[in-house]
């Protein structure tokens, strides 16, 4: 998909999210990101560690009867997995994603504990060298879908406008097959299994629009 694509389809869900929303607001925070079962035989692999990452995007809030309601999300997520090479370096296979969660929560006493799945597109997908600081484009050979499907579940405490939550992913289908490494005129390809994501987030959100 071009930039353009990828801005047309932000607004066409942000647009419902504004819409049909009673709180709308924006949300950021850090990841604790790991893939299960990663397969990259292309590296002399030691090891597969959790990496770091971050995400940013607008949230909207539609309450329902009692205390249940709806919370849908827009995000850009940068999800991967650390790999501890046998040289002692590391890098980092970073995969960056356009998320739409869609959760359905009930509220105790300021706490949310919310439940849902989300469908995530990727935007862009890299190896980045730790130490130096380089980036090595990949792609994968057999790129079977553009799109991932995530289970979460987590827990947000709000306080006026302000809310705090941590939330967990787990996907449900596997990111890529063939992978094909490219550095600077080299070309290597491969046979690998990428793996599922698994995601730890860390947020913190502020309504712009609903009642404190």
């Amino acid at each position: 998909m071009s930039k353009t694509q990828y801005y047309l389809l932000f607004a066409f869900l942000v647009f419902p999210i504004h819409t049909f929303s009673q709180q709308f607001g924006i949300k950021a925070g850090g990841n604790h990101s790991f893939m299960d079962e990663s397969r990259f035989p292309l590296l002399e692999v030691d090891q597969f560690i959790a990496k770091g990452g971050w995400h940013i995007g607008l949230y909207g809030e539609i309450p329902l009867e009692g205390n249940f309601g709806i919370q849908i999300e827009a995000l850009y997520n940068r999800k991967g997995v650390g790999i501890a090479l046998l040289d002692g370096s590391s890098v980092n296979a970073n995969y960056e994603y356009f998320d739409w969660p869609i959760l359905i929560y009930q509220e105790w006493r300021g706490f949310q504990f919310q439940i849902g799945a989300a469908a995530g597109l990727i935007m862009n997908h890299y190896l980045y060298d730790r130490e130096l600081g380089t980036r090595s484009e990949f792609d994968a050979g057999d790129w079977v879908r553009e799109f991932d499907i995530t289970a979460l579940g987590g827990v947000e405490y709000q306080q006026g406008r302000f809310q705090l939550g941590i939330r967990y992913e787990v996907a449900l289908s596997q990111t890529s097959k063939n992978i094909m490494v490219r550095q600077g005129t080299n070309t290597i390809i491969g046979f690998g299994n990428g793996g599922y994501h698994r995601n730890l987030m860390v947020s913190l959100g502020y309504a712009l629009i609903g009642e404190e």
